[in-house]
């Protein structure tokens, strides 16, 4: 996390790389073996922060934003030919990435404890599997541009 004064401009190539290009082009790179089908279902990533701001993360938050309304364009853009789009915004998720983090800030585990009454923020990957799983079946068939939190009722505060 970096204050938007302390970032430079190849943090933020990075992440616009990453976060938007990365989910745009793989978006388009899908189409055609999906139109050879007759349809399929494409799930974002975004995340909490898509829908929040969080301090030294500006470019995060925005990037995922981005995210957010890129899958309800594209729904729209894509549901006549048969393809579902929709996100999954997780909250906080035990990753490599964030080891450090979660070592050191005690005060926030602190507080994510009493928030989330004991159980506290960090959640398994393995956690976030089943809200896929979901979203690609039969049983989603009529959610189109939505976005589902995976994150503990963190996006209700």
């Amino acid at each position: 996390m970096t204050p938007i004064g302390e970032t430079e401009e190849a943090a933020v190539d990075q992440m616009l790389d990453v976060n938007i290009k990365g989910v745009f082009f793989l978006c388009q790179a899908v189409l055609p073996d999906f139109d050879r089908k007759g349809g399929g279902v494409i799930i974002n990533i975004s995340s909490i922060f898509g829908n929040t701001g969080f301090p030294g993360s500006a470019i995060y938050c925005a990037t995922k934003g981005a995210v957010t309304l890129l899958t309800k364009t594209l729904a729209l853009e894509l549901r006549d030919r048969n393809i579902r789009v929709n996100s999954i915004a997780p909250g906080w998720f035990e990753t490599p990435l964030n080891a450090g983090y979660r070592a050191t800030d005690e005060e926030f585990m602190r507080r994510a404890d009493e928030r989330f009454g004991g159980k506290g923020a960090w959640m398994k990957p393995e956690e976030l599997a089943g809200s896929a799983v979901f979203l690609a079946s039969a049983d989603a068939s009529s959610i189109m541009g939505a976005t589902l939190f995976v994150d503990r009722g963190w996006a209700a505060y």
